[in-house]
């Protein structure tokens, strides 16, 4: 009982913290997809809190190394966001500004992130292959749901759907991902109503959060089949929108659109 007061307390520490922020952030406004300007990279509200409620709860090793990983991942996320220098879209995008040694901010932030997610699988599997494999899946999986970050609630929506399942296979989980899931659940509301942006200061970490979880949990066959399947939705992303996708199919336009004001 005390540990569910805890994650309730924290989910109403989050609620409370989005709307405090929010004039942090008013030189640092984007336009949403209906042309209002809001602010952008109000990850930090649950990331922050998440972190430090994995920290004064676990001793666990697994536990602590996920919490570095998001707020890596928030960091990296919250440059892109506050600089944005050189924006440019997509993965080629991104390395086109490697190349002509014009770095761009999300190029740095695809570079830093693949070598954080590298060291932390070091530090979690055996041997190079399968160490390469679990830290493009955790970089893939962060991109992933930073290219779904484009409508009110709906990176959040994706997130909630797999680490909820996640946590019912692997119970170990309950003490690093649904930290971060009650955190999201206190932030949310707030993305909802189309009032702020988690940015890739929020998305980034959700994803990486999610790879690192699968991959603590799946058999190294069903890591291989996910491995593929984040390469593949990360090309597809170059050439297809899947805004227009879930636009165009009515069960997920509808819950797409759910609880969005």
């Amino acid at each position: 009982m005390m540990v569910w007061l805890q994650r309730l307390l924290l989910t109403l520490v989050v609620y409370v913290a989005v709307p405090i922020l929010v004039p942090m952030y008013s030189g640092h406004l984007r336009e949403n997809y209906q042309g209002n300007a809001i602010p952008m990279g109000l990850g930090l509200a649950f990331v922050l809190p998440t972190v430090i409620a994995i920290t004064l709860t676990s001793s666990e090793m697994k536990d602590f190394i996920f919490g570095i990983l998001i707020l890596f991942f928030a960091l990296l996320g919250f440059v892109d966001d506050m600089l944005g220098y050189n924006r440019v879209q997509g993965f080629q995008g991104h390395f086109s500004t490697i190349t002509s040694r014009r770095l761009s901010t999300g190029g740095f932030k695809a570079l830093a992130g693949g070598v954080i997610a590298l060291a932390v699988s070091s530090r979690t599997v055996q041997g190079v292959i399968p160490i390469l494999i679990s830290g493009f899946t955790i970089a893939l999986s962060a991109n992933l749901v930073n290219l779904l970050d484009r409508r009110p609630g709906r990176a959040a929506k994706f997130f909630f759907l797999f680490a909820l399942l996640l946590i019912l296979v692997n119970r170990e989980l309950q003490t690093s991902l649904l930290w971060l899931v009650v955190a999201v659940v206190g932030y949310v509301v707030w993305d909802l109503k189309g009032t702020v942006m988690m940015g890739d200061t929020g998305a980034n970490p959700l994803g990486a959060g999610l790879g690192f979880a699968f991959v603590q949990t799946l058999s190294q066959p069903l890591g291989l089949v996910l491995f593929a399947v984040l390469i593949l939705l990360n090309a597809v992303s170059e050439r297809v929108s899947f805004s227009k996708i879930i636009e165009s199919n009515r069960v997920l336009s509808f819950l797409d659109r759910l609880g969005r004001s």
